[in-house]
């Protein structure tokens, strides 16, 4: 399995740095994506997002929603991009026959 980088400096509440100038603690917030925002889709693309979704925080449930979200969308959306950074992965591609 590939390793997860971590970043301790992002938290729930956003990114967490120190200003170089002041040496003072600062938060950049984390982004708000109402759902009027966005992208739109049909309603059997929107179900099978919906589905993606589910599954996804299922079997990542410490990964941040926002982040697996940004992830499906790129799926849907450019699926042979995504397509493409799957292979390059090579230790991803042994679950597969070639």
């Amino acid at each position: 399995m590939a390793n997860i980088t971590r970043c301790d400096a992002l938290q729930r509440d956003g990114l967490h740095y120190i200003d170089e100038d002041t040496g003072e603690e600062k938060i950049l917030p984390r982004c708000k994506i109402n759902e009027s925002e966005g992208y739109k889709y049909d309603q059997k693309t929107y179900q099978y997002k919906t589905y993606l979704m589910k599954e996804c925080v299922q079997m990542h449930p410490k990964l941040d929603r926002m982040t697996i979200e940004i992830m499906v969308d790129d799926w849907l959306n450019n699926p042979e991009n995504m397509q493409k950074e799957m292979e390059k992965d090579e230790s991803f591609m042994t679950n597969f026959k070639e």
